[in-house]
C-alpha cells in the first residue's frame, strides 16, 4: 500500500518475504521482488508485485513481509510512506536498515503489505525427484517421514528451537529405495522443530509444528 503523498512519486520499491530460522536465531530471506519506480498512478493504491524468486514458507513459521524503499534525507523526510492499517500488539512489527539490521518499529501499526498465498494441500513435496512427504504436521504423538530416491546412509535429526537435537538416527536404503520412519512427538514440548534430512551431499531443512 502507498500512501497518498506526493514524494512518492519517483522513489523506488521492492518487497521481501522472510522466515524466522530458530536454529540460527535470526530472519531469513525467503523471495523477493522486483524493484519498481513509482509514479503518479501509484500513489494511494494497493500494487501487486510479482515475487521474482518464489517465497517457500510452512505452517506454524513466523513470517516477516517487507515493504522496502531506498532511504533519502537523512531525517527521513523523503522516504517512501506506505500505507498504515490498523494498530496491533507490540512486538509485531519489524523493520530493518540499509546495513540489514532488524529493528522493532516504535510505533506498533501494521503496515499494508500482504502476501498472496498458494497454500499446498498435499503433504508430498517432489524435490530434485525425491519424494518427501511428513505427516501430519502439525504433529501431536507422532511425525511421519516417507522419503523415496534417495540411496546409501539417511540421516534423520530432529532440532528444537535452541538448536538442541531432540530425535536422531541413520537409516539404510538401497538404491532408488523408499524409507518410512516415525518420529515420536509424545513428550516433546509445543512448538516448532527442525527436520534435517541428509544423504550424502543432498541436505534438506523442514519445519515441524508439534502440538498437543
Amino acid at each position: 500500500g502507498i500512501a497518498d503523498e506526493a514524494k512518492n512519486n519517483e522513489k523506488e520499491i521492492f518487497g521481501e518475504v522472510h522466515a524466522w530460522d530458530p536454529v540460527n536465531g535470526a530472519w531469513e530471506l525467503r523471495g523477493y521482488t522486483d524493484i519498481v519506480m513509482l509514479d503518479s498512478t501509484d500513489v494511494g493504491i494497493i500494487m501487486n508485485l510479482p515475487l521474482l524468486i518464489e517465497a517457500p514458507v510452512y505452517a506454524g513459521e513466523d513470517v516477516l513481509v517487507v515493504a522496502c524503499h531506498y532511504g533519502g534525507a537523512g531525517d527521513g523526510s523523503e522516504d517512501v510512506s506506505f500505507m498504515f492499517g490498523q494498530s496491533v500488539e507490540d512486538g509485531m512489527v519489524y523493520g530493518f536498515n540499509g546495513a540489514g539490521d532488524y529493528f522493532l518499529l516504535s510505533s506498533p501499526r501494521a503496515i499494508v503489505a500482504r502476501a498472496d498465498f498458494d497454500c499446498g494441500l498435499s503433504v508430498n513435496e517432489l524435490e530434485n525427484g525425491r519424494k518427501i512427504s511428513i505427516y501430519p504436521n502439525p504433529a501431536n504423538d507422532v511425525v511421519n517421514v516417507d522419503l523415496s530416491s534417495l540411496e546409501g546412509e539417511v540421516s534423520i535429526e530432529m532440532m528444537d528451537v535452541a538448536g538442541k537435537v531432540v530425535a536422531s538416527n541413520v537409516y539404510s536404503v538401497a538404491n532408488g529405495g523408499e524409507i518410512h520412519v516415525q518420529l515420536n512427538t509424545a513428550k516433546l514440548a509445543e512448538g516448532m522443530y527442525t527436520l534435517t534430512i541428509s544423504s550424502g551431499e543432498y541436505r534438506t531443512h523442514r519445519k515441524v509444528m508439534v502440538t498437543h
